[in-house]
């Protein structure tokens, strides 16, 4: 685990939380976890949207079903469990919007957020997205132009994390769908992407990428353990 919010912001969104939260969330770990991991108290911060752009696109929905300019719509069902997005399933067509819809388009490496309804879920955009994809809009996009692929890895990371995860639900707001609201959002401390923190992001991003894909390759394998169970012949089960 990584404890990497700010302790002052965190009081001040949430002032009934208890000042010693990241105290408290690095301690909750037990044997199937990891050593916890701290940045150093000394790391200094800064806002996000300091250190990046933040963006969200607007609803699109298919105007045609044969013309028109297609896209991907990026959306929570396309999330995996760790890592970077697969190529999304939704596919529009759009004709009056195409334009706007292209000023949208995601990018190598931005970050997407789930800031509305099932708020916490973070993925990467992959390094060889195509040029159609566009985000859905329960999600915000935070891309950065400096040292992208890593600083957008330190970002998941933050975002990952208990205390990250514990902010952006505390940071929700409404009675019936709940959204993160994007100036609040845009204001959050992260750390300064220092080369001490990258590294250490670094080394989390790596252990995820080879325990989800040994997980992967496990899920394969249960798949084939009755592939040799014989039990009878079809129509004698059949009766």
């Amino acid at each position: 685990m990584i404890s990497v919010i700010s302790e002052s912001l965190l009081k001040t969104l949430t002032p009934s939380l208890d000042y010693n939260i990241f105290h408290l969330m690095t301690d909750q770990h037990d044997a199937i976890h990891s050593p916890v991991v701290s940045l150093p108290a000394q790391t200094p911060l800064q806002t996000l949207n300091k250190a990046a752009t933040v963006l969200r696109a607007p609803l699109f929905k298919s105007e045609s079903n044969r013309n028109g300019v297609a896209f991907r719509v990026v959306s929570i069902k396309d999330f995996p469990e760790a890592g970077y997005v697969p190529p999304p399933e939704r596919v529009i067509r759009l004709t009056e919007s195409a334009d706007k819809a292209g000023r949208y388009t995601l990018h190598p490496y931005d970050v997407l957020v789930i800031t509305v309804g099932s708020i916490g879920h973070v993925t990467v955009v992959p390094e060889d997205c195509e040029d159609n994809w566009i985000p859905a809009t329960n999600m915000y996009v935070v891309r950065f132009d400096d040292d992208i692929p890593r600083r957008s890895r330190a970002l998941y990371a933050v975002l990952k994390s208990p205390s990250g995860q514990s902010l952006l639900e505390r940071m929700a707001r409404g009675r019936g769908i709940q959204i993160v609201p994007k100036k609040v959002f845009s204001q959050i401390q992260v750390p300064v992407f220092n080369d001490d923190v990258l590294h250490i992001t670094e080394q989390l991003w790596k252990q995820e990428q080879d325990l989800y894909q040994e997980s992967l390759h496990k899920m394969e394998q249960c798949r084939t353990v009755y592939d040799a169970f014989e039990v009878a012949d079809a129509e004698s089960l059949a009766g």
